[in-house]
């Protein structure tokens, strides 16, 4: 990577490059060179958009499968009160012997907003390093 990043001005040139040399390429001579070249990154780019498709679709899965346990564990707790409550209900226990024990149920219910935030994942800096400039231009070729 030439750590620029693309922009549509870039892609059209490539796709001329390469027009022309399909069309005209016995005029070429030495200037096959930078058609090699432009092909080589265009592969390039391919490849690392791939990997990080493949990536993506991990990271996917996994955050559906924390959902998953997290919405199993909710059920299991709203069917834990459940129970309590009808407990109580046929229970003849006086008040106070109930209420030492109850529990502070605040702590544990996990918000999807909490734990899925994207507002940190995207940050687009000016200065962005080569691996992040190559993933980019990954995804605009």
């Amino acid at each position: 990577g030439t750590g620029i990043l693309l922009e549509p001005r870039h892609v059209r040139c490539i796709q001329t490059i390469l027009t022309v040399a399909r069309m005209d390429g016995e005029l070429l001579d030495s200037s096959w060179e930078h058609v090699f070249k432009a092909l080589s990154e265009i592969n390039r780019f391919h490849q690392l958009f791939q990997l990080l498709a493949r990536n993506n679709k991990a990271i996917a899965i996994a955050a559906d499968r924390r959902r998953a346990k997290l919405q199993e564990r909710e059920r299991r707790l709203q069917a834990r009160e459940e129970r309590k409550a009808a407990k109580e209900n046929s229970d003849a226990l006086d008040d106070g012997s109930m209420a030492s024990l109850g529990a502070s149920d605040g702590d544990l219910s996990y918000a999807d907003s909490d734990l899925f935030s994207d507002s940190s994942d995207f940050d687009y800096r000016d200065d962005m390093d080569k691996k992040e400039i190559d993933e980019a231009n990954a995804r605009i070729v």
